[in-house]
């Protein structure tokens, strides 16, 4: 037996499997893993075959109006099943805060070695070695500021963006 039948076979029957859970269930979440898991299984190109045998785009089309109504009904159902809690987020902000501190922390620490052993062995006084280091380190957490500032809006969009569609 072909390789390349059996593949196609098992592709078939798993997209079939999923199709009908994707058509016959009325919980949104079960639907979405349903979906999340078809589009798995079509994400080669070399499936493309498969999926035109069974029709999956024009499914697909066809169970969309119904999906949308059934996000719709489910509206408070999905809340609790969509994004972080706000508990979760305050961890999440608060850990990624931390580690950047650290972070911050031990590239400030190597930064300054490296510049002082720099300066002595170019044989620069130890005063404008210390302007250097200072300046060095100025720049450095001015650029981690930045970061943490980014990590927090990403961590805070990436939470709250799922919650405003529904």
């Amino acid at each position: 037996m072909d390789l390349m039948f059996v593949e196609q076979n098992g592709r078939q029957k798993i997209s079939l499997i999923l199709l009908e859970v994707v058509c016959n269930n009325s919980d949104v979440v079960i639907v979405s893993e349903a979906l999340d898991s078809l589009f798995d299984v079509f994400k080669e190109d070399h499936t493309d075959p498969v999926a035109k045998d069974i029709a999956l785009v024009v499914k697909l089309r066809n169970i969309q109006p119904s999906f949308k109504a059934k996000i719709a009904s489910q509206k408070k159902k999905l809340g609790e099943n969509v994004g972080m809690s706000p508990q979760l987020t305050v961890v999440v902000v608060v850990v990624v805060v931390v580690v950047v501190v650290v972070v911050v922390v031990v590239v400030v620490v190597v930064t300054i070695a490296v510049v002082l052993a720099v300066a002595v062995a170019l044989g620069i006084q130890l005063f404008q070695g210390i302007v250097v280091v200072v300046v060095v380190v100025v720049v450095v957490v001015v650029v981690v500021v930045v970061v943490v500032v980014v990590v927090v809006v990403v961590v805070v969009v990436v939470v709250a963006v799922p919650h405003a569609f529904f």
